[in-house]
C-alpha cells in the first residue's frame, strides 16, 4: 500500500481481517490518503484516537510513519490484550488520552518465554515519539521473525478454539439423559384408565323426560249395571164390605 503511495490513516484491529487461508486483508479505506509526487505531508486530524500517532494529535504534518505507529500499537495489543495507551480506569475524556499518547509512556511487554526479545524490540521501535526514528514499513515486512511469530500465534489460537469446541460438545453430550433400556420379554398390558361416567348422557334423558308435558288422562266412571226397575206391587182392590 505504501509502495503505491497510499496511506491508510486508520489502522486498528477492527479494520484488519484474516481469511480462511491465513491471508491478511486491510479494510475501511475511507480515511486513506493518496500522496502524489508533489505531496510530502498530510495535515488532517483523522483516525481512531487509541491508535493515532503523537504528530497527528499535535496537528502537525505527518507521513507514512503514522501508519507504522498504529501498526505497532496493534502488535502490542496482540501481546498484552490491551492498547498501550489505554486510559486509566475512570478516565474517559479525549484530552487525557491525547496527553498520555504524547508522553509516549506505556507498560513494557514482560520478558518471558512467550514472546521473544526480537519481537519486543521490533514493537518498541515502531512506537517511538520521533517519527523519523521509527522502523520503516518495508523493514518490518522483510523481517522473517514477524511472519513466524504471527503464524505461531494463529496456530495456538486455533488449537485453543478447537479444544474449547470439543469440550463444549462433550459437556452437552454428558448432559443428555441416558436412554431407557428396552425389555425383551412380553409387554404387560398397560392398565387402561377407567372411563368416567358421562354425566351429560345421564342427565339428557332425565331432562327430556322432565321437559315433556304430562298428559293427564281422566278415568271414565265405571258404568254401573243397569238394574231392572222394581215392579211396584199391584195394589189389591179395596173391597169394601
Amino acid at each position: 500500500m505504501h509502495e503505491k503511495r497510499v496511506m491508510h490513516r486508520d489502522l486498528k484491529p477492527a479494520n484488519i481481517m484474516l481469511t480462511k487461508d491465513n491471508r491478511i486483508n486491510i479494510g475501511d479505506l475511507g480515511l486513506s490518503r493518496y500522496f502524489t509526487t508533489n505531496t510530502l505531508e498530510a495535515f488532517s486530524k483523522v483516525g481512531t484516537p487509541l491508535y493515532m500517532s503523537p504528530e497527528v494529535l499535535h496537528g502537525e504534518g505527518y507521513t507514512f510513519s503514522a501508519d507504522v505507529w498504529s501498526l505497532g500499537c496493534i502488535f502490542y495489543e496482540l501481546c498484552m490484550l490491551k492498547s498501550p495507551f489505554k486510559p486509566d480506569k475512570g478516565v474517559k475524556n479525549l484530552f487525557a488520552l491525547s496527553q498520555k499518547i504524547k508522553s509516549g509512556k506505556y507498560d513494557l511487554i514482560p520478558a518471558n518465554d512467550r514472546y521473544s526479545a526480537n519481537l519486543r524490540k521490533l514493537i518498541y521501535s515502531m512506537i517511538l515519539l520521533d517519527p523519523n526514528k521509527r522502523t520503516k514499513m518495508e523493514k518490518i515486512l522483510e523481517i522473517s521473525l514477524t511472519n513466524l511469530e504471527i503464524q505461531t500465534e494463529l496456530k495456538n489460537k486455533r488449537l485453543i478454539e478447537k479444544q474449547a469446541r470439543n469440550s463444549s460438545a462433550d459437556n452437552s453430550a454428558r448432559s443428555l439423559p441416558d436412554p431407557q433400556p428396552r425389555s425383551s420379554g412380553p409387554k404387560s398390558p398397560s392398565p387402561q384408565p377407567k372411563s368416567k361416567p358421562n354425566r351429560k348422557s345421564e342427565l339428557k334423558p332425565k331432562l327430556e323426560a322432565e321437559s315433556k308435558p304430562k298428559l293427564e288422562t281422566k278415568s271414565e266412571p265405571k258404568s254401573k249395571p243397569m238394574s231392572e226397575p222394581k215392579s211396584k206391587p199391584k195394589s189389591e182392590p179395596n173391597l169394601k164390605p
